[in-house]
């Protein structure tokens, strides 16, 4: 095993225990967090969504959510609220919607465990 190969292999195992440190902190049986901007919708599982905050925050809070990996419609237990903001109806389900966040924002997201 070359040094590059043993240098990814521990990054992953670092990375996937920094997750389970957070996910542990988190509402416990959240299976989706969905992303929601201007209308259009993303589906990330925790760790999908703990990977995108993570490199949010390494980019001083910029992301690209590209519109070839948004959902066609809007699942029916998200739905728009008085305050323009997306919600879930579902426990299980978290809506986020985070168009004007900071990178403060985005490091607080990781802090929430």
């Amino acid at each position: 095993m070359t040094s590059q190969e043993l240098k990814k292999c521990f990054r992953q195992f670092s990375d996937d225990a920094k997750f389970q440190l957070w996910n542990k902190g988190q509402i416990q049986g959240v299976r989706f967090v969905y992303v929601c901007e201007f209308g259009v919708t993303w589906k990330f599982t925790p760790q999908a969504w703990w990977q995108f905050v993570t490199k949010a925050i390494l980019n001083q809070g910029r992301y690209d959510l590209r519109l070839s990996r948004a959902l066609r419609q809007r699942p029916r237990y998200i739905i728009k609220g008085p305050d323009n903001k997306f919600y879930s109806t579902d426990n299980r389900m978290r809506c986020v919607n985070p168009l004007d966040w900071t990178a403060e924002d985005w490091a607080n997201e990781l802090a929430r465990a």
